[in-house]
């Protein structure tokens, strides 16, 4: 009697074990189903593995679910480990062998034979599926190499074309500088013998730029003095400015406009002179004009001639030859 009723009580304490751990394994597929829905196949593999060893078996729902999650992880990487591989083939075929009579299943049981067929391309052995998973990694391998040679020959020659670019600058802009200059010089005429001539040009552009000034620097004595000679002398000044325009390379057209004066002498004077009495005007002021020419006779030194006008009453004054020599200051010319 006694032993009759332990065997009662330990049947009934494996009841209660037996459904507990369904409830629990229960709990797993559907942690699985979770897991499966936000595609975390990894996760859903191992629930049901969970749940299959609470219920000490599997059944159809938990195999459906388990193919599927393990045919996923294969898409993903049909070559990363032989045994999910082969353990899918394994149950595709259990699954079709076993419950194909299972009602209202037409649906499931056709989405695993199509699992089955789809597995039938990868290799069906261990050593021919490390072999070709070995060439794909070495074609990927292979392939990464390329496209790592090829970005380095692109950047390679982006690099090559980037310096060819700055050196065509550098060239361009060394070019340019050379072929501009900044010139200052001495610069002279019949009258006004001490002057200063400024000039930028460059034969990569049509225009310029001059600036000249003179003056005779003569005292009062001297022009009293000269009174009588051939060439009575006058205290002349003038500035004038203007473009300079390339014609040829050694050869450019200077036209200047500007102002000056004159200190002359005037009849009936208070100083006297062997020629009579004679005074000295104030300086008086007149427009001046001038034209001339600029010839480059290497890299560094300059001729100027020109012609200066300036509006006197004594025609002999009016236009007067200048001439004078610069010198190249900035960028000397080749």
């Amino acid at each position: 009697m006694k032993k009759i009723i332990l065997i009662t009580f330990l049947l009934a304490i494996n009841c209660q074990l037996s459904f507990a751990q369904q409830a629990i394994a229960k709990i797993k597929f559907e942690e699985a189903e979770e897991a499966y829905a936000i595609k975390d196949f990894e996760t859903t593999v191992l629930k049901l593995d969970e749940a299959e060893v609470l219920l000490k078996t599997s059944n159809p729902r938990i195999m459906y679910l388990k193919i599927l999650a393990q045919s996923k992880i294969i898409e993903k990487a049909p070559l990363n480990e032989y045994k999910i591989l082969e353990d899918t083939r394994q149950l595709c075929a259990k699954y079709l062998n076993e419950y194909e009579s299972i009602p209202n299943n037409e649906d499931k049981y056709r989405d695993i034979y199509n699992i089955g067929e789809s597995l039938k391309v990868y290799p069906t052995d261990k050593l021919s599926f490390e072999k070709k998973k070995k060439k794909i990694l070495d074609e990927e391998i292979a392939k990464q190499q390329q496209i790592e040679f090829e970005k380095k020959i692109a950047l390679e020659k982006e690099e090559k074309n980037q310096l060819e670019l700055l050196e065509q600058n550098k060239r361009y802009a060394d070019k340019n500088n050379k072929q501009k200059f900044t010139s200052l010089g001495f610069e002279s005429g019949e009258i006004a013998k001490y002057g200063l001539i400024i000039e930028t040009a460059g034969i990569n552009r049509r225009v310029g730029f001059h600036f000249v000034c003179r003056s005779s620097f003569t005292s009062d004595d001297d022009i009293l003095k000269s009174v009588g000679n051939d060439l009575v002398l006058i205290n002349k000044f003038d500035f004038y400015l203007g473009p300079n325009i390339r014609i040829f390379n050694f050869l450019y057209l200077n036209l200047g406009i500007g102002g000056g004066g004159y200190k002359d002498k005037f009849d009936n004077g208070t100083y006297p002179t062997p020629q009579g009495r004679y005074s000295l005007s104030n300086i008086i002021m007149g427009p001046v004009g001038s034209i001339g020419t600029t010839i480059r006779l290497g890299r560094v030194v300059n001729i100027n001639i020109g012609l200066s006008y300036m509006d006197i009453p004594q025609n002999k004054y009016d236009t007067e030859l200048t001439y004078g020599i610069s010198f190249n200051l900035v960028k000397k010319m080749r």
